[in-house]
């Protein structure tokens, strides 16, 4: 989120090639605090989210199809909204589903439209949840529209018009491929081979 939220690739490239902006107005950037994500699949991962986003003083609304317990709610810091609201009041949006017939292109061009203007959507989840042609389409006429995937509706994806958009920050589906992570994947297949 921060990477888009900061057009970080965008200015790592102007630095690289020799496009200084240091003193000129700068784009639209913004900071993560005060700013509210909403999370779309609240398990496992969409926790670990909200718990990091409220250590960056986010407000942190969610949708999915089971609701927490109101005490579960009060101490992860996340409010239920339906999913339509959670698209409209989100300044980021995050989507942490898994991929079924209920979930493939559960984002399209009317829940698109629903977003704010300025909104970021990240999807580190699965590509199909996405209908990318109608994100290209958005993106495309709406200026200040953000992106941020790291999976694709079809991968490896040779040649995607999401390239093309400055706005759109791709990573080959390796969100999750840290050295800390596949070692803890190791251990935990040890163990559960072990019990």
């Amino acid at each position: 989120m921060l990477t888009v939220a900061r057009r970080v690739v965008w200015q790592h490239e102007n630095v690289r090639n020799g496009r200084w902006r240091g003193n000129g107005p700068a784009p639209k950037m913004f900071e993560l605090a005060n700013k509210t994500l909403g999370i779309v699949g609240l398990g496992n991962i969409g926790k670990k989210t909200a718990r990091l986003a409220k250590a960056f003083g986010m407000n942190v609304t969610y949708y999915d199809i089971r609701r927490l317990s109101e005490d579960e709610e009060d101490q992860l810091g996340v409010r239920f909204r339906v999913l339509r609201e959670v698209l409209r009041d989100s300044d980021f949006i995050s989507l942490h589903v898994p991929l079924d017939d209920t979930t493939r292109h559960m984002i399209g061009k009317a829940e698109l439209e629903e977003m704010q203007p300025h909104a970021i959507l990240v999807n580190t989840a699965r590509g199909p949840v996405i209908d990318e042609a109608a994100l290209v389409d958005h993106c495309r006429y709406n200026a200040d529209f953000r992106a941020g995937l790291d999976v694709f509706e079809h991968e490896p994806t040779g040649v995607c018009p999401l390239f093309d958009i400055d706005r759109v920050i791709c990573t080959p589906h390796l969100g999750a491929s840290t050295l800390e992570a596949q070692t803890n994947v190791a251990v935990q297949v040890a163990e559960q081979i072990i019990d």
